[in-house]
């Protein structure tokens, strides 16, 4: 039985490391630095603390516009979290969950 969980739970770890990559069917942009979707360049900045999408895009080669679309689809899978619905500045701030955590080792390897 334990053996069955850790199976199901590497399956559900690398299906979200397959998603972040862009590897999931969907078009998503890549940059043109790193070769990393839009989607691994957000998961990543979130590995370093909370923070909007206007400071991914200030720290990055991604748009608000791509850094916002990456955040929605990595919040609707469950790999970060919205943590601030607005901070003093009117932005929503967010955080990376276990689950991002786990998909980010997994793209390392």
């Amino acid at each position: 039985m334990p053996d069955e969980t850790i199976t199901v739970e590497n399956e559900q770890i690398t299906a979200d490391a397959d998603f972040v990559r862009g590897s999931s069917g969907a078009s998503i942009a890549s940059t043109e630095s790193t070769g990393r979707s839009a989607r691994a360049v957000v998961l990543f900045e979130l590995i370093d603390g909370p923070t909007s999408a206007r400071a991914i895009s200030d720290g990055t080669s991604l748009s608000t516009g791509q850094a916002s679309q990456a955040l929605n689809d990595l919040e609707n899978r469950d790999i970060v979290e919205l943590l601030v619905s607005e901070d003093g500045s009117g932005e929503s701030i967010f955080g990376v969950l276990p689950r991002g955590e786990k998909a980010a080792v997994n793209l390392e390897k």
